[in-house]
């Protein structure tokens, strides 16, 4: 399984967190980019939670919307569940 999470813009890398067995790359902290987290084996019809926090960038305003997409080598016969999407507005100093 693999769940890519590429960075909107207005908001750089904090952390991410992710249960035990899943790995992968990941900007630096206050950078921007895509998290990558590979897990090896699960379990059909099994669910795990990951966590990316981000801060956001000097002056944002307006929303920020994020998307995850996950995928693996098998066919998965429940696609529409693949893909994850949460907008949040922001408000900028003023």
């Amino acid at each position: 399984m693999h769940a890519l999470g590429a960075l909107p813009v207005m908001v750089t890398f904090s952390s991410v967190s992710a249960p035990t067995g899943v790995t992968g790359p990941k900007p630096a902290v206050g950078m921007t980019g895509t998290v990558v987290c590979t897990r090896i084996t699960m379990a059909s019809s099994s669910a795990l939670t990951i966590t990316i926090v981000t801060k956001v960038t000097a002056r944002a305003s307006g929303s920020i919307t994020n998307s995850a997409v996950v995928s693996t080598a098998k066919a998965d016969p429940v696609s529409v569940n693949n893909t994850a999407t949460v907008t949040n507005s922001v408000y900028g100093k003023r």
